[in-house]
């Protein structure tokens, strides 16, 4: 759709099957001024996960009737297929109650078509992209910090284990010792008697 800038470009996969409402996101975010779009769109879902599996987006705007696929079927599709995309939904639908299980299901946003300008449209799709990559960074930190307190216990139940066998080796010695001393009372009581 737009040209391509390597510093100020977002690619988007647009998953829609009417050519009116490609037409009418081509045009909201053509009125973009401060980044570029580089737009691909596939009409069916099965098309959009082929691709998917071959080329990396940084988000998808995705509706949630297609000729394949519809409702949150889509949604939970898409995200099993690409979990670390963000994914706004299109749709024709104002039903709250999908919306909400959409987000769920793993959708950033739900937008309702005819209720969206160019403005509205480019700022969800930009904070999607952010809340992804702060999810994203979380998770990866939780996983590190979640490694890290595996290979901490590992170490503690190691040098647990280590203690314990010195604990046990000291008693060892010192049952070896009270033995011994005890033999060497009985000892000197024996030379005292003589």
């Amino acid at each position: 759709m737009s040209q391509r800038s390597k510093n100020n470009s977002i690619s988007i996969l647009l998953v829609e099957d009417s050519p009116d409402d490609v037409v009418l996101l081509e045009r909201m975010l053509g009125k973009a001024n401060t980044v570029q779009f580089e737009l691909t769109q596939c009409s069916t879902l099965s098309s959009a996960l082929t691709l998917l599996s071959k080329e990396s987006f940084e988000i998808i705007l995705l509706d949630l009737s297609l000729p394949d696929c519809k409702g949150l079927d889509t949604v939970i599709r898409t995200h099993a297929s690409v979990p670390n995309v963000p994914i706004v939904v299109m749709s024709a639908l104002g039903d709250e109650e999908v919306a909400v299980r959409a987000l769920q299901e793993g959708a950033q946003d739900y937008m309702v078509k005819g209720q969206v300008d160019s403005a509205l449209l480019i700022r969800a799709m930009r904070y999607a992209i952010e809340r992804k990559q702060a999810e994203d960074a979380l998770r990866k930190t939780h996983d590190d910090l979640e490694l890290r307190v595996q290979e901490r216990t590992t170490e503690l139940m190691v040098a647990n284990e280590q203690l314990l066998q010195e604990i046990e080796e000291r008693r060892k010695v010192e049952e070896s010792l009270l033995k011994a001393l005890k033999e060497v009372k009985i000892l000197r009581n024996k030379l005292r008697e003589e």
